[in-house]
């Protein structure tokens, strides 16, 4: 099974909040909402600046737990 890159794991993240945001906005209560609003504006400042936090996060769990030794 091949690795996922730190990059495209935190666009998974970012999807998988956005979807729980929505979900919970519509569900539970509307202030929900602001969930989805601070992670798009967390797109729009990492598509901008070329500096994605959620990546640098991903990365240094990665060389933190090393590689896999999962078959």
């Amino acid at each position: 099974m091949p690795r996922i890159s730190p990059a495209r794991f935190a666009l998974v993240a970012n999807g998988g909040l956005v979807f729980g945001f929505s979900l919970a906005t519509f569900l539970v209560d509307a202030a929900f909402a602001w969930g989805i609003v601070l992670m798009g504006c967390s797109l729009i400042y990492s598509g901008s600046s070329g500096f994605c936090g959620f990546a640098v996060i991903f990365a240094k769990l990665e060389s933190f737990f090393g590689e896999s030794k999962a078959p």
